[in-house]
């Protein structure tokens, strides 16, 4: 599949479900709104929702939103490889999400809602269940493949969130 760099130049912003993201006011997010499995539910209008796992196949994003999703199971504790078209990816949602971003030319991306933290944003029921460290540090690996697939196509990152 021949990608196009239909978002050339622009700034996008991704959102998982992290705590930056209830610290964060969303008049200050541009118009390229990306998000990552449920957190489509609490971003005005996304631009894309993005989701690799079979159990995330029940989301039914809002009208006007993109869903983009991989093909393939979710295995706990393992990331799996994905494919969109013949764009093959080895990621998990969120790195499905930055790639699929990077590959449109984007210039600038902004993440918010990636902290390795204990708890996700409290905009979600599931808010105050603790996550265990193994999830942390998976969290904190995909933040960093993120960063670094930025990094080789040059583009800019601005991280809200914490390292926590």
């Amino acid at each position: 599949m021949q990608m196009s760099f239909k978002h050339k130049g622009e700034e996008a912003w991704l959102f998982g479900k992290g705590p930056s993201l209830d610290s964060f006011s969303m008049e200050d997010a541009g118009k390229l709104r990306a998000t990552v499995n449920h957190a489509c539910f609490v971003v005005p209008e996304p631009t894309y929702c993005f989701s690799c796992f079979e159990d995330y196949q029940e989301i039914k994003p809002p009208v006007g939103c993109d869903y983009i999703t991989g093909e393939g199971k979710r295995i706990v504790g393992e990331i799996k490889d994905y494919s969109i078209g013949d764009l093959f990816l080895k990621y998990s949602s969120a790195e499905l999400a930055a790639s699929y971003l990077i590959s449109c030319g984007i210039a600038v991306l902004h993440l918010i809602g990636f902290d390795p933290a204990r708890k996700y944003s409290s905009q979600f029921t599931w808010g105050n269940r603790e996550l265990s460290d193994e999830d942390i540090s998976i969290r904190f690996m995909i933040k960093n493949n993120i960063q670094d697939m930025a990094a080789l196509a040059d583009v800019d990152v601005y991280d809200y969130g914490s390292n926590a």
